[in-house]
Order: C-alpha cells, then structure tokens, then sequence
C-alpha cells in the first residue's frame, strides 16, 4: 500500500502540467458554483474537495447521491464549473453528471487514472492520475491518494492566488 502510493504520488506529480492546474484554478476560483461529483472513494474525494473549497469562500457542493449529482448538474450553466473524479474514467453515473454539465454550458474539470476514457472526453480540462491500480481492485487505494493530492494541489494553489481573500476567507472557517 505504501510503496503504490508513493509510485503514484511521485508519478502523477511528474505528470501534471502546472499551466493545467493554473486553468483548473482559473476556473474554479471564476466559477459561481462548483459540482463535485464522484461515486465509491471517488466520491469522498469529491466531498473532501468541495470541503476545502468551501473553506475559501467558495460555493462548492457534492452530493452522495448519483441522481442528485445529475439534476444538480442540469441546473448548471456557462458560470459554473463541475469537478469529476473517477479513477477508471468510465463510472457510468459520473460519466452523465459530466455530460450533463458540459451540455448546460458548465466547464468540466476530471481527475482521473485514465487519460483515455469517455470522462476524460468529457473534459474541459483532464487531471490525469498515473497509479499501478488496477480494474481488478476492490478499493484503487494508490489513485485515491493521488486523486486526493490533486484536489489539496487545487487547494493551495487557490489559496496562493496574488489579490484572492482566500486567505480571509480559510481563516473565518476553520
């Protein structure tokens, strides 16, 4: 568990493209409302980022619910933006939130261990993860921790962002 973690930590951080965490960031911190969307441990991700979004003053929501993730994505529109985390790209449900979102105009940001997939399709801008987990896997235990660095990644770099209240905004929720 511990050396696949630090292999997927190490790669993934090896992988990502800071101008595609500047745009994810661009976005987000432009967005009205964020939808974070995931489903199994992909969706604790998506609640520990709509968490720590919620701590900067921005308006961030997941919903464990799959048929609320899709109703609420339908609500959404060109200033908005939804956040999908999956690691095999192919979880039906968050697969539709994402195509749901993107049709109402919401930008769509992916966290995912598969570059090739239809939710990588679906994106505005792709988060990719690499990790040794397989399909086979009860729990993909290594992208979860990745995918969980990517959203903290998200975090501060928000956090850091010259003229943000940020700042103001993390310390009058903690």
């Amino acid at each position: 568990v511990f050396g696949s973690s630090r292999e997927a930590l190490a790669d993934t951080a090896a992988a990502l493209d800071p101008a595609t965490i500047e745009a994810a960031v661009a976005v987000l911190a432009g967005a009205r409302r964020i939808e974070c969307v995931g489903v199994g441990t992909a969706g604790l991700v998506a609640a520990e980022a709509a968490l720590k979004l919620r701590k900067l003053g921005l308006d961030a929501v997941a919903f464990a619910d799959t048929h609320q993730q899709a109703m609420s994505a339908s609500l959404l529109d060109g200033r908005d933006a939804l956040l999908a985390i999956s690691h095999s790209g192919r979880t039906t449900d968050t697969l539709r939130a994402a195509q749901v979102a993107r049709a109402a105009g919401a930008r769509v940001i992916v966290v995912s261990g598969q570059g090739r997939s239809p939710l990588a399709n679906a994106a505005d801008i792709l988060l990719a993860i690499r990790s040794s987990d397989t399909g086979f896997q009860v729990e993909p235990m290594a992208s979860t921790v990745a995918a969980l660095a990517i959203v903290q990644t998200l975090f501060l770099v928000l956090l850091e962002r010259p003229g943000s209240l940020a700042d103001e905004q993390l310390t009058r929720t903690q």
